[in-house]
C-alpha cells in the first residue's frame, strides 16, 4: 500500500525501493535472530518482484554489500564507511535516470 500511495500522487515521483543488504555472522551467529536464509531464499525476491510488479526503481543493496563484511559494524548496520558505500549507490541509481 505504501508504494501505491506514492505512485498515486499527483506529483508523479518516481519511487525506488531497496533490496536490503546481506547479514553477517559476528562471533559465530547473526544479531537479533535475523535469517540470512529468509533473506536470500524469500525477502530480497519479493523485493524485486514488488518492484517489477509494480513498475519501480530497485536498488540491489545486497549485491552492492555481498561479501563487504568489513562495512558492517555490528554485522546488520552499515558502519561510516558502508553508509558511505549505502549512500553513493542510491545517489548513483538516483541520477542514472
Amino acid at each position: 500500500e505504501i508504494i501505491y500511495s506514492y505512485l498515486t500522487l499527483d506529483s508523479s515521483p518516481e519511487v525506488y525501493i531497496l533490496v536490503p543488504p546481506p547479514l553477517f555472522e559476528v562471533r559465530g551467529k547473526v544479531m537479533w535472530q535475523l535469517r540470512k536464509d529468509v533473506l536470500v531464499d524469500e525477502i530480497c525476491p519479493a523485493v524485486k518482484s514488488i518492484a517489477d510488479k509494480m513498475g519501480v526503481h530497485c536498488i540491489d543493496m545486497y549485491s552492492v554489500f555481498e561479501n563487504r563484511k568489513e562495512l558492517f559494524s555490528d554485522g546488520v548496520h552499515p558502519n561510516a564507511k558502508g553508509s558511505k558505500v549505502f549512500a553513493q549507490k542510491v545517489y548513483e541509481a538516483i541520477n542514472k535516470e
